[in-house]
């Protein structure tokens, strides 16, 4: 637009009409040589162009004003604007805006059709380009004088799926067997595909598609090789023809090979015309690079090829006229004695490959040898059946292990493996110890389960005060049988005999036949809160939600930092919980803290009491909103049921102190209570007065074995809200006129006027888009115990 709205010149206006463009864009009026039909022939109608409003938008595009310029998909629009100089970004904004004043009162915007371009008069700066377009993206823009060019459009509009350049030699734009790269600006053409990365990437040809890794395949690669003509007409056959092959080899890029073969919608090739090509890429759309062109006879060699000592060498050994015209390409990597095209095959036993697992086949009609895998399933659904290429199949019985501690995994050959639940099947115990001094003083228990575990959790907690000074629990050693129990104080000293109970759980989600539920698991973290800092825990999701908050247990299970550590929870929901390491006061903030990664085991119990085969147990949390650290007053946890002292763990639950805090006893325990302290360390100040904290726990009578049943539900994970996400991106990508192939109508090929390629990293007045452009019957399922250290 602007203010000589009628001038024919070009330099402030559009110089064709809509119909003009609809017509060069889809073929509306009969041009034969479109972007639309070049898609379409490249893909066999895979990737369609059709014009706006002639699909479910048709109704709304019906209500336009009659005086709109609006034809076959292309709407002409005006603006009040001096776009002489104007960066091509923000003429496209002002466009935006103008065509969507059009399109909004009918219920669209540019943004409701798949893709939409602008094409803007020539005296808007481009920055010595053409055109440019988002990748991958919906927008494109063209200088009037390019925009009807069939070659510039599929250009761009393949940056638009996705594309990048396509290179060769020194040129990011030379390789010009490809459309992305600039094999010419004429009107009508030209008639170019893609090259080997790009088609593999837009995916059209894949079930002619070979994948090939010449370093861990027992064979080389020997086959034939069609146009994209050959493979339109439906002349090429699956598994005996192909249109891409992908080596794979070292590093971040592949190599593709592709039969540059000329016919079809690729008869406008005339770069290295009916050879075969070798382009190194992606399958990304990331630009390529032409690295070979290998004639009929011909070959190409890559010495220390994918970091080997050997030489890959891709040779073109025969072209055939037919029906399908194809080239005849062996792959191989030379093992010092040189490689040769294979002779036609003339019976099977010629086709030998030296690999007992493959079935060896020639084709007469091909005179090719062709390698399938040899199937070696013998019928038994009880054996695991592999393949080894020296000795041939071999069939080995399975073992059917689920993993699962309560059943019996047995297999019949019919059907394969079958896991029958067994009843009073232990998954849980507990128990106590008695430990004499801290692992300091090299004093630890090793604890010898009373059965066997797939994936057990300990949980642990010190019922009596001995001695007064701070000391927590600590567990390591974690197997299926046993497991190591020891006491640490903060400061590293000795300490008097303490009792410790401790209980054991599988991993998973279980009913107990007592009528509660809980889940145990584990969580490795190097997240650690110290003394004065907010807590940021690993969030835990449960596998199933509870009905209402659980108690939430949870110890070290590991011993990986040098200094003492214990762990906190906190944020109990219904859903799961927070989790990490605690250092409380043994490290201020300007210290240097460097934190281990530590396993924490837990176990989250529905709350409530009981009666367990026999046995007595008490779940529970509260916050009694008094002050219980050691200084102050004792939490009372009542125990009446127990008939003897029994086997609780008790665990803090929150971070309503600053110091940081673990659950210890009080020198209160005894068979109706056991009471409780807010811990805290001596490190820093002797003072150890604490808030209220909430505490959660669960005793059961000593020696326990709990029974119940697995629910059928996943594992718990950490939660997925906390993972980071990926916010796709791509920036506006432009295509340059190739000066040798410039039509008359293009600018000079002069330094300061012919169309040079523009920096993808648009400046700020480039287009602002929202996006950015270019886991039976009830089973024993733990065990709870104390030891004294």
């Amino acid at each position: 637009g602007g203010p000589d709205y009628n001038t024919t010149s070009g330099n402030l206006c559009n110089i064709r009409t809509p119909s003009f463009y609809a017509d060069s864009l889809f073929g509306t009026n009969g041009d034969l040589k479109t972007v639309a039909s070049q898609f379409n022939a490249c893909s066999k109608g895979k990737l369609q162009y059709v014009p706006a409003c002639s699909d479910a938008s048709s109704a709304e595009c019906a209500q336009l004003d009659s005086n709109v310029l609006f034809a076959n998909g292309v709407l002409e629009v005006k603006i009040d604007n001096n776009v002489i100089g104007m960066a091509s970004g923000s003429a496209v904004n002002l466009v935006t805006t103008a065509a969507n004043s059009i399109l909004n009162p009918i219920g669209l915007s540019v943004t409701s059709f798949k893709q939409h371009m602008v094409i803007l008069p020539d005296s808007v700066s481009w920055g010595g380009a053409a055109a440019w377009a988002y990748r991958p993206g919906t927008q494109s823009a063209f200088r009037s004088s390019y925009a009807d060019h069939m070659g510039v459009q599929v250009h761009e509009f393949g940056h638009n799926v996705g594309l990048l350049h396509s290179g060769y030699g020194t040129g990011s734009y030379n390789d010009h067997s490809c459309m992305q790269g600039n094999p010419s600006y004429g009107n009508n053409g030209p008639e170019v595909c893609w090259n080997g990365p790009n088609s593999y990437t837009l995916g059209w040809y894949k079930d002619y598609h070979k994948d090939f890794d010449p370093v861990n395949s027992n064979d080389p690669f020997h086959g034939r090789l069609v146009g994209v003509g050959d493979w339109a007409d439906d002349e090429a056959v699956v598994g005996t023809h192909y249109v891409v092959v992908k080596i794979s080899q070292s590093g971040s890029n592949d190599l593709f090979v592709m039969y540059n073969r000329v016919e079809g919608p690729t008869k406008g090739v005339n770069f290295f015309k009916n050879e075969v090509m070798v382009v190194e890429g992606g399958t990304d759309g990331r630009q390529t690079w032409l690295q070979s062109h290998i004639p009929a006879g011909g070959e190409y060699a890559i010495e220390n090829f994918s970091g080997q000592s050997r030489t890959l060498v891709i040779k073109n050994c025969r072209q055939e006229a037919g029906a399908p015209d194809y080239s005849e390409v062996y792959i191989a990597l030379d093992d010092g004695t040189g490689v040769e095209c294979p002779a036609e095959c003339t019976d099977d036993d010629s086709c030998d490959d030296n690999d007992m697992c493959t079935v060896n086949t020639c084709s007469a009609e091909l005179g090719i040898c062709t390698f399938t895998d040899l199937v070696c399933d013998d019928g038994d659904a009880c054996t695991d059946d592999v393949c080894d290429p020296i000795t041939g199949c071999s069939h080995t019985k399975s073992t059917c292990d689920d993993g699962d501690v309560c059943t019996v995994d047995s297999c019949v050959a019919e059907v394969g493996c079958s896991h029958e639940s067994i009843p009073n099947c232990a998954v849980m115990e507990t128990g106590q110890v008695e430990l004499t001094d801290t692992i300091d003083l090299g004093v630890k228990a090793q604890i010898e389960f009373t059965h066997t575990y797939n994936d057990p959790v300990v949980v642990a907690f010190i019922n009596t005060r001995n001695g007064d000074e701070s000391v927590s629990p600590r567990v390591k050693d974690v197997t299926s049988t046993g497991c190591t129990i020891y006491m640490q104080e903060p400061d590293h000293q000795n300490h008097s005999p303490e009792t410790v109970s401790y209980i054991v759980a599988e991993k998973g989600r279980w009913e107990l036949s007592g009528g509660l539920t809980f889940e145990a698991g584990s969580h490795s973290t190097d997240r650690a809160r110290g003394k004065g800092m907010n807590f940021e825990g690993d969030p835990i999701s449960f596998s199933a939600s509870f009905q209402k908050n659980p108690a939430v247990l949870h110890t070290l299970n590991t011993n990986a930092n040098v200094d003492w550590m214990t762990s906190l929870a906190t944020s109990v929901t219904t859903g799961g919980f927070q989790i990490a390491q605690e250092y409380a006061e043994t490290s201020t903030l300007n210290d240097a803290v460097t934190i281990a990664t530590e396993t924490i085991g837990w176990i989250a119990f529905e709350t409530g009491t009981g009666i367990n085969s026999g046995n007595q147990f008490i779940i529970g949390y509260y916050d009694d909103g008094v002050s219980n650290g050691v200084d102050q007053t004792q939490f009372i946890i009542n125990l009446e049921g127990h008939e003897n002292p029994p086997d609780i763990v008790v665990a803090v639950i929150g971070e309503n102190g600053r110091d940081g805090s673990w659950a210890r006893g009080s020198g209160t325990y005894s068979s109706t209570n056991q009471g409780v302290y807010a811990e805290e360390d001596q490190r820093s100040d002797v003072e150890r007065g604490h808030v209220s904290e909430p505490f959660a726990w669960a005793s059961f009578d000593t020696g326990s074995v709990v029974f119940g049943e697995r629910t059928p539900t996943a594992s718990p994970s950490v939660s997925p809200s906390s993972l980071p996400t990926i916010s796709p991106s791509s920036s506006p990508t432009e295509v340059t006129p190739s000066p040798s192939v410039s039509p008359s109508s293009a600018p000079s090929n002069s330094p300061s006027s012919s169309p040079t390629k523009q920096h993808s990293d648009s400046p700020s007045a480039e287009p602002t888009l929202s996006s950015a452009p270019s886991e039976t019957p009830p089973n024993a399922i733990g065990e709870t115990g104390q030891v004294e250290l």
